[in-house]
């Protein structure tokens, strides 16, 4: 398994984090490219302040992180 699969796969299994943060964790993952949090409410259909709590809570556990040019990237190690 990948560490891709393993981080989905834990998110999906969660059940300390609300649904929002998963979907918001999973979309993260599978497009790991730099967004901005309106682009990533776009994608997942999820109200915008709903998408910056998500990745703020995912930023804690170092699911999401932010580039050098504040813009939001999956952090999968």
């Amino acid at each position: 398994m990948t560490d891709h699969e393993e981080v989905i796969r834990n998110l999906v299994q969660s059940s300390g984090l609300r649904a929002t943060c998963r979907i918001v964790g999973v979309h993260m993952i599978l497009r790991p490219q730099p967004q901005t949090a309106v682009e990533v409410t776009r994608a997942t259909g999820l109200n915008r302040r709903t998408v910056t709590n998500a990745l703020n809570e995912l930023m804690e556990l170092h699911i999401v992180g932010k580039d050098h040019h504040g813009l939001w990237v999956g952090e999968v190690r």
